[in-house]
């Protein structure tokens, strides 16, 4: 993909983060803007085959995960966030990337009791979905460069390779040690 195109595209995801707000928070800090712009673009260039958000129903929460502080709240603020919340629902946003060897999903990072958003896995809505993307898209990037152990210490890859091919390429990697020291 040319650089222009890239660069466009960055753009306008950036003017749309700025003008969005990040979670409310209007004129957000500009830097921010840009690095989650550049997050949104890489990961649409992704999203097909490799990265994906998966949105799950949290069932397991109660209202004190989501308002710790609900004892100095008035029972009429209480009615309304938890009206809203029934009308919502809770849920789970958790971010997935798929195993370059063994084509598995494998979960990245993901944050719960996320309740009251319309699109709760909208990163212009709910700040949260952009640091799990974030986050996702580095697991991604760590266990495609799994495929070529040379690469990487194991020490690096071992937290984001996937189950299966994590005892592979520890042997792959010892196997590489021994030819080069054989060959010294």
């Amino acid at each position: 993909m040319n650089d222009d195109k890239r660069n466009l595209g960055v753009v306008c995801l950036y003017r749309k983060l700025r003008a969005s707000g990040i979670g409310g928070i209007v004129g957000q800090d500009a830097q921010s803007c840009l690095n989650g712009a550049r997050t949104l673009y890489r990961w649409s260039c992704l999203e097909e085959d490799y990265v994906r958000i998966r949105v799950v129903p949290d069932d397991s929460v109660t209202l004190d995960d989501i308002f710790p502080d609900v004892g100095r709240m008035s029972p009429e603020s209480i009615r309304r966030y938890v009206q809203i919340i029934e009308d919502r629902g809770v849920f789970g946003v958790v971010g997935e990337f798929r195993c370059p060897g063994c084509q598995t999903w494998n979960s990245a990072d993901s944050i719960w009791a996320c309740a009251g958003y319309l699109n709760v896995s909208s990163p212009y809505e709910n700040p949260y979905v952009l640091d799990i993307m974030s986050a996702t898209l580095e697991a991604f990037d760590k266990a495609r460069l799994c495929a070529f152990p040379d690469c990487l210490e194991v020490r690096e890859l071992e937290s984001v390779f996937c189950p299966v091919h994590l005892p592979l390429f520890r042997e792959l990697c010892a196997s590489d040690r021994a030819q080069s020291h054989e060959g010294s």
